[in-house]
């Protein structure tokens, strides 16, 4: 009996040390999987703050864009307006040449 017990406790034995290794393996990974959590989430932040940068440009180069249509189309506006101010003025001349040779 006494035989009996001692090859139980073995067997128990040999039972907690297979759980023990379980467990530290539980653990290495948990402390592996906790590290690159870590690492993610410091990515994820600075993706997240690349992305505010980005937008932040395209806001500006948005505003400038509209700055420079504008500027444009008013641009367009007076050479437009110089345009028919001069051909005015051309036919005026014309018109006095003509009105002079007569």
């Amino acid at each position: 009996m006494h035989y009996g017990n001692f090859a139980f406790m073995k067997e128990v034995d040999v039972l907690l040390s297979d759980i023990y290794l379980k467990i530290r393996k539980l653990i290495d990974t948990l402390d592996h999987l906790n590290a690159e959590n870590a690492k993610l989430k410091e990515s994820q932040k600075e993706l997240k703050n690349l992305i505010s940068q980005q937008e932040n440009k395209i806001h500006v180069l948005e505003e400038k864009l509209y700055q420079l249509t504008i500027s444009q189309t008013l641009e367009n506006t007076d050479i437009d307006l110089a345009r028919k101010k001069i051909g005015g003025l051309v036919r005026e001349i014309d018109k006095c040449i003509s009105l002079l040779n007569k």
